[in-house]
């Protein structure tokens, strides 16, 4: 798969591991090309991308996810949080 920067923030996916990403139509086609070409690129590239998917999105890890959002375990993890300053919100609303 070839993906923007944009169409990748966020996911967790890294370049040339399970996407390959491609800002500029040139860059795009060349990205393309070079997956199909290269079939070390494709496999290592395919083979990540389908353990990335199951890992975060297979019926277990969402199980998974959904029994601790429902624990206590998440409870106790936002009383342990630290109340963000007025200070801390000035400095990124600055930044």
């Amino acid at each position: 798969m070839v993906a923007t920067s944009v169409a990748v923030e966020g996911t967790e996916l890294r370049d040339r591991e399970e996407i390959v990403v491609a800002d500029e139509p040139e860059d795009f086609a060349r990205a393309l090309i070079e997956l199909y070409e290269s079939e070390e690129l494709w496999n290592r590239v395919s083979a990540n991308g389908i353990k990335k998917t199951r890992d975060l999105y297979s019926p277990e890890a969402a199980r998974q996810r959904l029994q601790f959002l429902f624990s206590d375990e998440h409870l106790r993890s936002l009383d342990q949080s630290s109340p963000v300053t007025d200070q801390e919100l000035v400095v990124a609303v600055t930044s």
